[in-house]
């Protein structure tokens, strides 16, 4: 059965350099299932797009392929990696915390810390599970790197020879340490439920760090900007002027029918939320 490879990449729709890699897919691997996630992610917005992968990679079948490059450091000393999760799943991409969401997807990380700021870089061992390589045979990559284009010369052909077959640790050495986003999930104090906003979505809804289900039963109030919501709401029309909801992704967002809750709260990822 044909292997699928996702994108997920800043490129955009405009220069065509989502289509030169996957035209170096076909190349190697014509049989690949290519699905767009998104090339929309703002320029080097490593958080947004780790949080879309984080997202969306489950929904597709173990065994998967999934690219994601937002790549700041191209052609510096940072690496290329291939990351094998427990069901099998590879992720390939730059060690620069593109990944974060999905090896945080069964809860924080023991070396995430309150005590740094959301989302600062980090390095830490992988998880349970998960192991890494290094992307270094030249054998998978394009006869010629440019320094400033890897999605095209290195990303891509990695994940269409790992599409025929090439086992991940035929890529280059292992390795037990990987970047990644400080994700500590939210945390208790006094009775109230302190965490952030992780995402805002192209409707300007703020999406938490807080699971809705820690909140369903005893929401009273939230604080965020300043501001005070009262109104937890079962969808997005129902919240009004100014509310929260259970979003699709499981988490608690702040919502404005209508309107962009981002924009009228001056708020956006990052800022605390509190909740009781």
């Amino acid at each position: 059965m044909a292997r699928v490879i996702t994108l997920t990449t800043d490129f955009g729709p405009a220069d065509g350099f989502p289509a030169a890699m996957k035209g170096v897919i076909l190349g190697i691997s014509p049989g690949a299932q290519v699905v767009d996630i998104t090339h929309d992610v703002p320029p080097q917005g490593i958080a947004h797009a780790s949080f879309v992968l984080g997202a969306v990679a489950p929904y597709f079948p173990a065994g998967s392929i999934h690219v994601a490059v937002v790549d700041p450091g191209v052609g510096t000393a940072r690496a290329a990696l291939v990351v094998r999760a427990p069901d099998g799943t590879l992720y390939v991409g730059p060690d620069d915390g593109v990944f974060s969401h999905v090896l945080s997807a069964e809860g924080p990380l023991p070396w995430a810390s309150h005590g740094r700021p959301f989302l600062s870089p980090g390095r830490g061992p992988l998880p349970s599970g998960f192991c890494a390589w290094r992307i270094e045979s030249p054998a998978f990559m394009r006869e010629e790197v440019s320094r400033t284009f890897h999605g095209r010369d290195v990303f891509a052909p990695a994940a269409a020879h790992l599409a025929e077959g090439v086992p991940p640790d035929g890529m280059g050495p292992g390795v037990t340490e990987v970047s990644c986003l400080n994700l500590p999930g939210p945390r208790e104090e006094g009775g109230r439920l302190a965490g952030h906003v992780q995402h805002v979505d192209r409707f300007g809804n703020l999406v938490t760090d807080i699971p809705g289900s820690r909140v369903l039963q005893a929401f009273r109030s939230l604080e965020v900007g300043g501001r005070v919501i009262r109104r937890l709401s079962a969808s997005y029309r129902d919240a009004g002027e100014l509310g929260c909801v259970v979003g699709s992704h499981g988490y608690l967002e702040i919502a404005s029918f209508g309107q962009d809750a981002a924009e009228a709260l001056g708020c956006g990822v990052g800022d605390e939320v509190v909740v009781e």
